[in-house]
C-alpha cells in the first residue's frame, strides 16, 4: 500500500509538471507572437518583404505574415465612458492588425485606436469597454495568465 501511494504521488507530480510545462510552453510562444519572433513555417519572408517600420534581427523569424487584402485595418473609438484593456501599442497598423487577427482567433474582440506621441503615430489594440474598473481588471488578470501580455487598463468618455 505504502508503494503504491508513492507511485501515484509520482505520477500526479509528473502530471503537474507536465501541465506547467506545456503552459510555460504556450505562454513563451504567444510572447513570441506577440513580438513577431515566432518562426513561420508556412510563410517565406525574405529582407525584402521586411516592412521598413520593423527593424528585425531575422526577417524570416520576426515578420508577421501580412494583413490579408480583405482585412481592413479600421481605428475606432469607444462610445461612452468606460475602461478597456490596452495589450498592444505599436508603430506598426499592419501589425496592430496581425495582432488584431489573432485575437479574434482566440474567442476575443479586440479594436484598434490611435495616437500620435511625439510626432509619431502608435495604433492601439485593446479589448473590450466595461463600466466598472473590477471588469476590466479581471480581464487584465486573464490576458496576462492565459497570454503573458501585461496590459494596460485605460479610462475613456466621450
Amino acid at each position: 500500500m505504502k508503494y503504491l501511494m508513492s507511485a501515484v504521488l509520482i505520477v500526479l507530480a509528473l502530471l503537474l509538471a507536465l501541465g506547467c510545462a506545456q503552459r510555460q510552453e504556450d505562454a513563451a510562444k504567444l510572447e513570441r507572437e506577440m513580438l513577431g519572433q515566432d518562426t513561420l513555417a508556412d510563410t517565406a519572408v525574405d529582407a525584402a518583404t521586411v516592412p521598413p517600420e520593423m527593424t528585425p534581427v531575422d526577417a524570416a523569424q520576426t515578420t508577421p505574415p501580412e494583413p490579408e487584402e480583405s482585412a481592413s485595418a479600421e481605428i475606432t473609438a469607444p462610445v461612452g465612458e468606460g475602461y478597456t484593456l490596452q495589450i498592444a501599442s505599436c508603430p506598426s497598423m499592419s501589425y496592430a492588425q496581425y495582432l488584431i487577427d489573432k485575437f479574434e482567433n482566440r474567442g476575443f474582440e479586440p479594436y484598434m485606436t490611435s495616437a500620435v506621441v511625439d510626432g509619431q503615430t502608435y495604433y492601439r489594440v485593446r479589448l473590450g469597454q466595461f463600466e466598472d474598473r473590477a471588469e476590466v481588471e479581471k480581464l487584465k488578470a486573464k490576458i496576462e495568465d492565459m497570454y503573458s501580455i501585461v496590459g494596460w487598463v485605460d479610462g475613456y468618455s466621450n
